[in-house]
């Protein structure tokens, strides 16, 4: 969990490499916010951002400590108009000020929403390859994938690595001999503003890291565009029949606060072209088809599990009145396999969703 001024990231790692990840807006703003109300409510103690900052640092504790924190504190009694001082501690009720369980709750679904996916679009076929970087989910969707149908071949790979997404392609082959199917799902997210600047002054006080870019443009991209280059290799040399399902977003429309994964999503959108136009030149096209998908808000359990006003809001802006259902994702995957006239395009699938407009 890492906690910055504007925005929370959290984050599941396993292997060395990120299976789940999350950026939420709430952080360090919020809780010297939080801070100065509870000052204001409990002692009619109005203090500045700067005080309710050090008392965050000094003091801010999400649990209890064996050796309570104390601090002293000055302000202006909001009855009197006079200075005043006072001393608090990490006390239980000031902890409940801190809005920690609001972030902490977007760690929990981490292991729940990555095979999601792979259990509908398994329908397909009569066997089924299932990559992910952690042998857990890997475990844990294989089980449930065997339930739904016949063979189920798990591989733990790293997209971001040749290596990785080469040895993939070759498992599939080699135990199935084809390959039907391509569906590089693998996707985070880390929010944030290219640059932020302060609330007073009006200066640049922090900007996107080139880490976080990076993070998100080498598995969100890179990742599919290796997992996309072995796989039709494969299907290319081995004469298979299938499709390269990619998955966009309505994200890639540009939203604030996510150029890293707008950018990502935004080449989702062009790679079915540009694949399809290859493919048409040398004459495949027509065994090998290549399409986008581009899901508005979807009901998993990560996003169910939002806050109620945060999430009535969403929904407000959906037309149909709710959130798409995964099974709804893997159906319009399931039709765009089947039906071979689909090429080269991508499929929003949002319920009509008005990005900031209702007109």
């Amino acid at each position: 969990v890492d906690i910055g001024g504007g925005t929370t990231d959290v984050a599941v790692i396993s292997l060395s490499g990120i299976v789940y990840s999350r950026s939420v807006r709430v952080a360090g703003y919020e809780m010297d916010e939080a801070i100065m109300q509870f000052l204001k409510r409990k002692y009619n103690l109005l203090i500045g951002e700067r005080t309710a900052e050090a008392i965050k640092m000094e003091v801010g504790s999400a649990y209890p400590l064996d050796k309570p924190l104390h601090m002293e504190i000055k302000g202006r009694n909001l009855i009197e108009g006079v200075p005043r001082t006072i001393t608090i501690d990490d006390s239980s009720d000031f902890r409940m000020v801190l809005p920690h369980e609001s972030l902490l709750g977007y760690a929990k679904p981490g292991a729940e929403v990555v095979p999601r996916l792979e259990i509908q679009v398994g329908r397909l076929d009569e066997a089924l390859r299932v990559a992910d970087v952690a042998s857990t989910l890997l475990e844990q969707a294989a089980e449930e994938l065997k339930a739904l149908q016949g063979e189920v071949l798990t591989v733990v790979c790293n997209v971001t690595r040749e290596e990785d997404c080469g040895r993939l392609a070759d498992a599939a082959i080699e135990k199935f001999g084809k390959i039907n199917l391509v569906a590089p799902f693998a996707g985070i997210i880390k929010d944030g503003l290219v640059l932020s600047t302060d609330k007073t002054t009006g200066k640049v006080v922090r900007k996107m890291s080139l880490d976080q870019f990076r993070a998100v443009i080498d598995i969100n991209l890179t990742g599919v565009f290796l997992t996309v280059r072995e796989c039709a290799e494969r299907m290319i040399n081995h004469n298979c029949k299938g499709l390269i399902c990619l998955v966009s977003s309505t994200g890639s429309l540009g939203t604030a606060g996510q150029i890293n994964y707008s950018s990502s999503k935004a080449a989702m959108s062009v790679m079915p072209k540009v694949i399809t136009a290859e493919f048409f030149r040398r004459g495949i096209a027509d065994r090998i088809r290549c399409v986008a998908i581009a899901p508005g808000y979807v009901g998993t359990a990560m996003v169910k599990g939002m806050d109620q006003k945060a999430l009535d809001k969403i929904v407000q802006d959906v037309p149909i009145g709710r959130l798409i259902e995964p099974e709804e994702v893997a159906s319009l995957v399931g039709e765009l396999y089947r039906n071979e006239a689909m090429a080269g395009d991508v499929f929003f699938i949002h319920g009509g969703l008005r990005l900031g407009s209702r007109g």
